[in-house]
């Protein structure tokens, strides 16, 4: 099970008492959207999440990028990877800010990362087991410093999301990215991806009690590294260097951009696991969770397959991030290594 930091080593305590001092800066970077003027730009997104898939043709530096598949044609392997910490499918049993971004039957509240969110349940604070439905923002909102931790001391001058957005079951609204038709693309409580024209994660709440219910919150983290991923791939400007407008090109090119987050995944599991959030429990839960959100080869895939992304998450989990610099052939890397 999961759990939260309070019960970790001392090395670990420490980080999250530094995390509560940085309270206030949090606050700062979670600000409203209600009458911005965003451009439009690329989305991340997963095709199982019922969200519309753009097409990759025209994915320049303000198009439309959907990076949610895999492909017969990428090697997910992780190259030398030992896969000691996710087996495939085919090897394993199957307190919100008052920030908002305006929308319809309510508003998408900014999550503010509050380490002092009420932490797990039981003598271990354990977040298996303890959220109800209603309780899914808390429950994000006590996970992202988890996630943002290892990213901030990965990079010597850190980016994270501007927003996480909570999106309650009800909410619709308009990000600041556009789908395949070039209309403003919608959140919703389905909602599991990054946008990068306005720098945001979005969390349905929908989604979140999916993963929850089914894979325990070690998913709802994972997931969230692999959002916080893709805003570092924008960070340091691999789709623009990766996208051309050819559509063959760019369908592979989205799969690699997919793989590369999962690998960042990975590496985020690894490092959790080293402070002691992870318990052995926790391990079973990552292959069935990988195996559904992946694609089956074929037109129109999105995300890799059950073994591409496996693959690439041991590949970050049994050496880091800088793995991760090897998905891409043409030598453009995630992180300087």
């Amino acid at each position: 099970m999961l759990n939260h930091p309070h019960i970790a080593s001392q090395l670990a305590q420490q980080r999250q008492r530094e995390m509560v001092a940085q309270a206030s800066q949090w606050r700062l970077r979670r600000q409203s959207l209600r009458g911005l003027a965003i451009p439009r730009g690329e989305r991340l997104l997963t095709s199982r999440f019922g969200r519309p898939i753009a097409g990759l043709a025209a994915v320049l530096a303000m198009a439309v990028i959907t990076a949610c598949g895999g492909s017969s044609g990428v090697s997910g392997s992780g190259g030398d990877s030992s896969q000691t910490a996710v087996a495939s499918s085919s090897s394993s049993a199957s307190a919100a800010q008052s920030s908002t971004a305006a929308g319809s039957g309510g508003s998408a509240r900014s999550l503010v990362g509050s380490a002092q969110a009420p932490a797990g349940c039981g003598p271990n604070h354990e977040l298996d087991n303890c959220y109800s439905y209603d309780q899914m923002e808390t429950l994000a909102d006590v996970v992202i410093p988890m996630v943002e931790q290892y990213f901030n001391q990965e990079y010597a001058h850190p980016r994270p999301p501007d927003h996480y957005y909570y999106v309650a079951n009800g909410v619709t609204g308009q990000e600041g990215c556009t789908d395949d038709s070039g209309a403003s693309a919608e959140y919703n409580s389905q909602s599991y991806e990054y946008c990068s024209a306005d720098n945001s994660v979005y969390l349905g709440q929908d989604r979140l009690w999916g993963f929850y219910q089914d894979y325990g919150a070690v998913s709802v983290a994972a997931g969230i590294a692999h959002e916080d991923t893709h805003n570092y791939q924008f960070y340091v400007g691999i789709p623009k260097a990766e996208f051309t407008g050819d559509a063959a090109h760019d369908q592979v090119a989205g799969i690699n951009l997919e793989d590369q987050a999962d690998c960042g995944a990975g590496a985020w599991a690894a490092y959790a696991h080293q402070q002691g959030w992870l318990e052995p429990t926790d391990f079973p839960h990552l292959g069935p969770f990988l195996a559904s959100i992946s694609d089956a080869d074929g037109p129109g895939q999105q995300h890799g397959d059950d073994a591409q992304r496996t693959g690439w998450f041991n590949a970050g989990y049994d050496k880091g991030l800088p793995i991760c610099n090897t998905v891409f052939s043409n030598g453009d890397k995630l992180i300087n290594a």
